[in-house]
């Protein structure tokens, strides 16, 4: 029974760690409130009358892996549900309640970021 008790105790506090870290550890949050992977340093920012474009250096990024399930379901976190239907190729939708959308693009070693006006 102790042991038991001990067993459940110890992987309820390790699941606990783990949540933590996914959500506030691994993720930080861009100037637009869209979860950015903590690891992505801004390489670029094009902003133009149809919106702004950040452009992202990642290591852990390779296109032909395609979108990260971490990161979809980190964004589904925050407010953020895929759209696979407008979503193509290597463009990757993703729609807030709100009516706002958001375009990702992956390419090897780079994540690029859409958000229109």
């Amino acid at each position: 029974m102790k042991k038991t008790l001990l067993f459940a105790s110890l992987s309820l506090v390790i699941a606990c760690l783990c949540c933590y870290w996914f959500i506030f550890y691994l993720y930080q949050q861009s100037e637009d409130g869209i979860p950015i992977p903590s690891k992505a340093i801004l390489k670029e920012k094009i902003v133009s009358d149809k919106g702004a474009v950040h452009i992202y250096k990642l290591n852990d990024l390779q296109q032909t892996n395609g979108f990260p399930t971490s990161y979809k379901i980190r964004l589904h976190l925050a407010g953020w549900e895929y759209s696979g239907g407008e979503s193509e190729g290597a463009e990757f939708v993703f729609k807030k309640n709100d009516g706002s959308k958001v375009y990702f693009s992956i390419y090897t070693y780079e994540l690029s970021l859409f958000r229109p006006n």
